[in-house]
């Protein structure tokens, strides 16, 4: 088997684990704001509610750079499969690794104080999955035959479920954050 389909099928399968990973995320952090319960101790989240106010917002700027960027760009590349579209492709992922790097980031500056809740092993993984998926990708030739193309469409496909999948985990993170506050459980500065 070709070495480029071998890698995107690869990294198809990558996929299909960072959407599990993600969508046990979504529901843990979607459930405990169905409930009010508090997944993460008040001073815990206090020392971390930068850390997972900044999650949200990366995680924001990278569904949505990948939904209005890389997204369309590989669709562009299935419909004129050139060599100088698989370069924008590349350049678009590199962008996405900066934002998933930062990303993890915030999450090894966090870990001291979130390591132990249910959610941190699943997105700590997620993330770092992403990033090797990502960059695999970024390293292949561009695709050319028939079948390449198929297993970039197959990735696509994927690809998008996980964006969709992104922006249910980081809206339930911003429901869990907002009912916090709401509930006055949200710490404050100075408190």
């Amino acid at each position: 088997m070709d070495l480029n389909i071998t890698m995107l099928k690869d990294a198809g399968e990558a996929l299909d684990k960072i959407m599990d990973a993600v969508s046990k995320f979504a529901k843990m952090i979607g459930s405990a704001a169905g409930t009010a319960s508090e997944i993460i101790e008040w001073n815990v989240a206090r020392n971390t509610r930068k850390t997972l106010l900044n999650v949200s917002i990366t995680g924001t700027y990278v569904s949505q750079t990948q939904t209005r960027i890389l997204l369309p760009t590989l669709e562009e590349y299935i419909e004129n499969p050139d060599p100088k579209n698989w370069n924008l492709i590349k350049e678009s992922i590199e962008s996405t690794l900066a934002s998933v790097r930062k990303m993890s980031d915030e999450l090894k500056g966090a870990a001291m104080a979130i390591a132990t809740t249910e959610f941190f092993p699943v997105l700590v993984g997620a993330v770092a999955q992403r990033q090797l998926m990502l960059m695999r990708i970024s390293k292949i030739p561009a695709p050319q035959t028939g079948e390449e193309i198929e297993a970039v469409k197959e990735f696509l496909r994927k690809y998008k479920l996980l964006v969709e999948q992104l922006v249910e985990a980081n809206s339930a993170l911003g429901k869990y954050i907002d009912g916090l506050k709401a509930q006055n459980k949200w710490p404050i500065r100075g408190d």
